[in-house]
């Protein structure tokens, strides 16, 4: 399970360290006013490759619990999603390369295979109660909305 507090925890040892392994994050990141939503700009260095790093290093400096190993690989995870929605060009690395009629099937499995990952998202408030989140939602709108188009557009040409 993937924990919000694991990412705070390593936002605290980065306060105090002269060497950061997320240095990006501000308090901005961590300290939003009541009522206000995260910038997806934040959100992307919050849930990143930086942060999964963060994690597994303190977690081998012993300092944070082995169990948030589990919120690193969901940062990791989160991490090539971003990098397969935002892909623009086709000569970039597999998991950063854009769809394409070459790797069409290859790249609609990477696609379902992120959309289960999106859609086995589970959110638990302070409260202990499951709760639902608007980018939840939107994540798998944009997900079948990507496999949806790609398939009309490449059947077209």
């Amino acid at each position: 399970m993937a924990l919000w507090s694991d990412l705070v925890e390593v936002y605290k040892h980065e306060k105090k360290s002269l060497i950061r392994a997320v240095p990006k994050w501000s308090d901005e990141h961590f300290e939003l006013k009541r009522g206000k939503k995260m910038k997806v700009s934040l959100a992307c260095q919050v849930v990143s490759h930086s942060a999964a790093a963060g994690i597994r290093f303190y977690v081998q400096q012993g300092e944070m619990e082995e169990r948030a190993l589990e919120t690193a690989d969901f940062c990791e995870k989160v991490n090539l999603l971003w990098d397969f929605i935002n892909s623009n060009t086709l000569d970039a690395p597999p998991s950063k390369r854009a769809i394409s009629m070459k790797k069409y099937y290859e790249d609609m499995a990477r696609l379902a295979a992120f959309q289960e990952f999106v859609c086995s998202w589970q959110f638990i408030a302070p409260n202990g109660k499951p709760r639902s989140l608007p980018s939840h939602m939107g994540w798998k709108m944009a997900l079948s909305s990507i496999k949806q188009l790609s398939g009309e557009l490449f059947i077209l040409t």
